[in-house]
């Protein structure tokens, strides 16, 4: 069967049309009146062209859904056309005679379900005397197609897309950070869930033993862009590890192991950042705020952007303790000012290098200001300890 319009050949296309020859062939059948019509004023009974045994032409307005479905070039000539159906004939429903079961399961598919369901656009032609459709779409009280068991249930998602529970221990936190921090390595982009591991729980995990060894070497591979805000990191090993655009706003690294860690372009505010005496080489901060973080007297704070503090109380520790501020930073003071605790502070020779002075030098001239009352804080704090003048004298002219 040839089917055609105009300049436009639907020959390739078959199957859209075939199952508007089936719909014919059964509402046809044994006899049934059906009548069909078009918006060209096509008049003529179905069954009185059949009867005729002649080449009368049937037309069909094209439905504008099939329109678009077929994408011409040109849609101005394709409004104005016409499908004509030629060549059916004669009596007892001869035309049938071409049509397979096959044919018939196809035309169900392809134009019934594709360009019906989920539709009620007017398709210019009228049934009457009709029986159900097949593929759960029939004719309505205005005669227009309607589809109901046709349309396809909404699938609920699977179970790989659905929100998935939070790891339960330290252990799998891990595993799922590795995971993440593998796939990134190995060039996928991850989502911001991906990368979302606050309120993570990573105590006591050593993470040279998840992660491997190119993590930890020098200008190695990089943690970038995850979220570790309110986590715990108690007592774990983040040693020669690289945080970049990372945050840990509110977390709690008191009692890490951090030598040589470095910490790039990253949100490290009101951190409770007490790190193990174990540490044999301090952190290092680039472009990271600080802000309202508590942190030992020895570290370098040579790329810390400081800001202006506010007016929030000092930090509380177990026991009590003693602070002075750095910038918005907060600094801890012995809890009482003894000879001892003058000379871990105070005396970096004997320290490694390191001591509360050898801190406040370390942040850039830019923040002079801040180094100047973080001295003066430090005089008063002196001052109010019990230590004699003698062992003060000697301390102050120094800080002087």
């Amino acid at each position: 069967m040839k089917i055609s319009s105009g300049a436009i050949n639907f020959s390739t296309i078959p199957n859209q049309v075939k199952k508007l020859i089936t719909s014919i062939r059964e509402h046809t059948k044994n006899g049934l009146t059906s009548k069909i019509t078009s918006v060209k004023n096509t008049h003529t009974s179905l069954n009185e062209k059949f009867k005729t045994g002649k080449d009368s032409p049937i037309e069909f307005a094209l439905p504008q859904k099939i329109k678009d479905f077929f994408q011409p070039k040109d849609k101005n000539t394709l409004n104005k056309t016409l499908i004509t159906v030629k060549n059916i004939k004669d009596t007892n429903n001869a035309g049938k005679k071409n049509i397979s079961a096959e044919d018939v399961s196809k035309m169900n598919a392809a134009f019934m379900r594709k360009h019906i369901a989920n539709q009620t656009c007017d398709y210019n032609y009228r049934m009457t005397g009709a029986a159900p459709l097949p593929g759960g779409v029939s004719v309505s009280a205005n005669n227009r197609p309607t589809v109901s068991e046709g349309r396809t249930p909404p699938v609920s998602p699977s179970l790989s897309l659905q929100a998935t529970s939070s790891p339960s221990s330290p252990a799998d936190w891990a595993k799922k950070l590795t995971d993440a921090v593998l796939r990134q390595k190995a060039g996928e982009t991850l989502t911001a869930a991906d990368r979302d591991f606050s309120n993570a729980d990573f105590r006591n995990i050593t993470f040279s033993k998840i992660l491997p060894p190119s993590f930890m070497e020098r200008d190695g591979d990089i943690i970038k862009g995850f979220n570790f805000s309110n986590s715990k990191f108690t007592y774990s090993d983040i040693s020669h590890l690289h945080f970049d655009e990372c945050r840990f706003t509110y977390s709690t690294l008191s009692d890490v192991v951090c030598s040589n860690t470095k910490f790039s372009n990253s949100d490290m505010n009101e951190v409770f950042l007490q790190y193990s005496i174990t540490t044999q080489q301090q952190p290092s901060f680039i472009d990271t705020t600080l802000k309202n973080t508590l942190i030992r007297h020895k570290a370098n704070l040579s790329g810390v952007i400081l800001n202006e503090p506010d007016n929030s109380s000092p930090p509380s520790v177990s026991g009590g303790g003693n602070f002075i501020r750095l910038g918005d930073i907060w600094l801890q003071m012995p809890l009482l000012w003894t000879e001892n605790a003058v000379d871990g502070f105070l005396n970096h020779e004997h320290n490694n290098g390191k001591s509360i002075l050898m801190t406040i030098d370390s942040l850039p001239d830019k923040y002079s200001q801040e180094k100047v009352q973080a001295m003066e804080d430090l005089v008063k704090s002196l001052r109010g300890g019990r230590l004699t003048e003698a062992c003060i004298r000697p301390v102050e002219s120094s800080l002087v």
